[in-house]
């Protein structure tokens, strides 16, 4: 209740809860009374439940697998019990173990509190649609800076970024830029973003922008050398040592205290 309240009262969010001793009955359980629910299933109540359980809601059983089990006459997790292992292997292949030991409440799957970063992103549906380059640009000046960020909270470094452009009748494109080194400078994740979207046809406004990038790896990660790109990697570096200044006083000082005369913040619906 307190991981609820405090969600509630910092985003104005709801958020549904789950409580299982095993990790995957937790999930479901998170599942069931959504959008502000909170479901407890006791250890003494494991076995009712998963005897009752339909094999459709659980991690894995898609369309096709539910398709096989119906065939075998398996509708939940307790009919699962009334078959041997080595059939559901048989028709399920790996997933028939998983399936064998999910029906008696044997579940080794961790969990797993820290994942490694893939991709980082920061997109924002307009108030009003866009056709015009440069408000589009103030946009993704201040993505990039949140990008850029969020890559130095993180402790990593970008080798490509990605735009991604949603148009006023919802049709979706994206288009990606390989950096000549990775950075988590702002103002290079945001030319390589300009450059994209420069190439961009505009022919219809614009309902969503987004900056992200991908290919993360670590600042002291070994990488290439480019021989004729001396001057560009100096920039760069500039660039990251202004960054980490300007972060430094922003955490001492608030997220207002220094800002890049172009980033405006009118044309945003949501963030």
């Amino acid at each position: 209740m307190k991981i609820k309240e405090r969600i509630s009262s910092e985003t104005g969010l709801t958020c549904s809860v789950g409580i299982a001793p095993l990790k995957f009955l937790a999930k479901i359980a998170s599942d069931m009374n959504k959008p502000d629910g909170l479901t407890c299933i006791a250890p003494v109540d494991v076995d009712a439940f998963i005897r009752t359980l339909a094999v459709r809601k659980i991690s894995g059983v898609g369309p096709h697998t539910a398709a096989v089990l119906e065939k075998m006459g398996i509708l939940t997790l307790g009919d699962v019990r009334a078959v041997s292992r080595e059939i559901l292997v048989n028709r399920l292949g790996k997933y028939g173990h998983r399936l064998f030991d999910l029906s008696r409440g044997i579940d080794r799957s961790s969990v797993v509190v820290a994942r490694p970063v893939k991709s980082i992103s920061a997109e924002e549906t307009l108030a009003v649609d866009i056709t015009d380059r440069e408000s589009l640009k103030k946009i993704l000046l201040r993505q990039s800076e949140d990008v850029g960020r969020q890559l130095r909270q993180n402790g990593c470094k970008a080798r490509t970024v990605v735009l991604k452009v949603k148009y006023y009748d919802f049709q979706q494109q994206t288009r990606q830029k390989k950096l000549s080194d990775p950075t988590f400078a702002s103002e290079k994740l945001f030319e390589a973003a300009a450059t994209l979207l420069d190439d961009f046809p505009l022919k219809k406004p614009v309902r969503l922008i987004g900056v992200g990038v991908t290919d993360l790896a670590s600042p002291g990660h070994a990488r290439q050398m480019d021989l004729f790109a001396v001057d560009d990697r100096k920039r760069t570096e500039k660039w990251e040592k202004v960054d980490t200044t300007v972060d430094a006083i922003t955490d001492k000082f608030g997220n207002n205290a220094i800002k890049k005369a172009g980033i405006t913040s009118d044309f945003s619906r949501q963030s």
